[in-house]
């Protein structure tokens, strides 16, 4: 199995169209089909459920993805160790998977568009490996939600900043019947299914945004938002999050009330600060999203 080929079915899995998936990665669509029917009889299980308006994915195909996003994290690694050799200095810009929907590849491309000599060279990493983060040196910024902010909030030792804050959503399939509505209560969600990644994730969740006791989860044991994505396009549950990664998915964002906001925060190792482009990264990051 090549590196590309899971790229494509990971691009077909988020844009659910072959049309469109070929499209973003500039191939034609017959060559794409035929790339991934190849990997489907290697694998002998098909990933992909077709029909003539949208693209699900199989059991089989959810496994894939679940694990195919930290092969392609690898690479990236890879790519931006290598990259250093090159004269170039990289600037490694952690997140995690749901920061995938901030834009953070655009960033990528306009910054270096602004600064020929520097690389921004971002990767995810699952929320729960955030915490290693503070004893770590293999980062120079990181892009987090407030709520994993707990390492770092008090430390000294590192510079933070408030990028900006969006409204906490439910977000929900197009066809679901909470898709028409201008906002929602939480007491209307104790009937609601909801999508989280593990058990510990589950009590932070219902922490956070105060959900009715005893809530119904669909558990999944990894923080893949791909999979989020199809659980909640099929009506198989709902998610917390935020409008761009119910618009980066394809999904309908409905505000909770009482309003909340989730905060996003730029955070760098104070030792680092003086040698890398702070203010500007900042700068950058919140024009993407006025």
């Amino acid at each position: 199995m090549e590196l590309f080929q899971i790229r494509y079915i990971t691009e077909v899995a988020r844009q659910k169209s072959f049309t469109k998936a070929a499209e973003s990665l500039f191939i034609s669509q017959a060559a794409l089909s035929q790339q991934i029917r190849k990997i489907e009889k290697t694998l002998e299980a098909p990933l992909f459920i077709r029909n003539t308006r949208s693209v699900a994915l199989t059991e089989a195909g959810e496994t894939f993805i679940r694990f195919a996003q930290p092969v392609l994290d690898s690479a990236k690694a890879l790519e931006s160790a290598m990259l250093q050799y090159k004269g170039r200095q990289v600037i490694r810009c952690v997140s995690t998977p749901r920061m995938a929907a901030l834009r953070l590849a655009h960033a990528e491309m306009v910054f270096s568009e602004q600064h020929p000599n520097l690389i921004l060279q971002s990767w995810s990493v699952e929320e729960n490996e955030i915490y290693k983060l503070a004893a770590s040196q293999e980062w120079d910024i990181a892009v987090l939600p407030q709520k994993l902010m707990g390492p770092f909030r008090d430390n000294t030792r590192f510079y933070k900043e408030h990028l900006f804050s969006f409204e906490r959503c439910i977000l929900v399939s197009r066809e679901h019947p909470l898709a028409g509505k201008r906002s929602v209560h939480l007491e209307e969600l104790e009937e609601e299914t909801f999508f989280v990644e593990t058990e510990e994730l589950t009590r932070n969740t219902q922490k956070e945004t105060l959900l009715p006791p005893g809530v119904k989860v669909d558990r999944m044991s990894s923080t893949n938002y791909d999979v989020m994505s199809v659980r909640v396009a099929s009506g198989k549950s709902i998610a917390v999050g935020i409008k761009p990664l119910a618009d980066y998915y394809g999904l309908c964002a409905v505000p909770i009330r009482p309003r909340k906001l989730d905060k996003t925060f730029l955070v760098c190792p104070l030792y680092r600060k003086a040698a890398l482009p702070v203010s500007e990264l900042g700068g950058l990051f919140r024009s993407l999203h006025r």
